[in-house]
């Protein structure tokens, strides 16, 4: 699979948005996740002529907008920052209804209007660098706002986390997934206990070469442990 962690949804127009993500979809035939998030650089927004308080509210629209594009051939949409009547709209993705969907949040923070765009719009909460305590309360959160809301099905759970392989266990007080090899091993299994469907790992910023040991380590140390 293949996608963006995460497109700023304010950034750009919405249907062109999904004409790009639906275009990916289709070339990679149906292996394109949809990550997005609102955006949280006020300087950004400011140079784009965007108002920034209102990036929440743009960002539902705006999804709202590239859900209903996927799935209907000429689309209607009357909102508060856009409208548009007989568009046609091509291509279609081939996943359907749409890809996945994966709603970001803050880095390191549960935030509770990422949680609800994702229970509301998102197939899947994709928070940033959450400590396992933290990502359980986020989960737990996420679990309660679903039951409230009636939906029965999710939305499922994608973390991203910066992967940190040592070659020495470093016990207490160490970042998650960051350690040995059987202490990411264990943080795994207990993302998996919590729910967890899917893991984005960053690698520790450096030159080529090391993250490609680290992958390398990854794939012969941790891997063989989730066969």
């Amino acid at each position: 699979q293949l996608g963006t962690s995460v497109t700023v949804l304010p950034y750009r127009n919405p249907l062109v948005t999904a004409k790009a993500a639906a275009t990916v979809d289709q070339v990679s035939r149906g292996r394109f996740v949809f990550g997005v998030g609102v955006g949280w650089d006020e300087e950004e927004f400011r140079d784009l002529g965007l108002p920034f308080r209102q990036r929440g509210r743009m960002s539902d629209e705006y999804l709202r907008i590239i859900k209903t594009a996927w799935s209907n051939a000429i689309p209607e949409f009357k909102g508060e920052y856009l409208s548009f009547a007989n568009a046609t709209f091509a291509p279609r993705p081939v996943q359907q209804p749409h890809p996945p969907i994966w709603v970001g949040g803050t880095p390191g923070v549960i935030a509770a209007p990422s949680i609800g765009r994702a229970v509301q719009l998102g197939d899947a909460w994709h928070p940033l660098n959450l400590t396992l305590d933290d990502l359980e309360k986020g989960i737990a959160m996420v679990r309660q706002m679903a039951t409230q809301s009636g939906r029965r099905d999710g939305p499922g759970f994608a973390p991203r986390n910066t992967l940190n392989l040592t070659t020495g266990a470093k016990g207490s007080g160490r970042a998650s997934f960051e350690g040995s090899a059987d202490e990411v091993t264990a943080d795994i299994r207990r993302a998996q206990a919590l729910g967890v469907e899917y893991l984005t790992f960053d690698l520790p910023k450096a030159d080529v070469p090391a993250m490609v040991r680290t992958m390398e380590r990854f794939a012969r140390d941790v891997k063989p442990a989730f066969a």
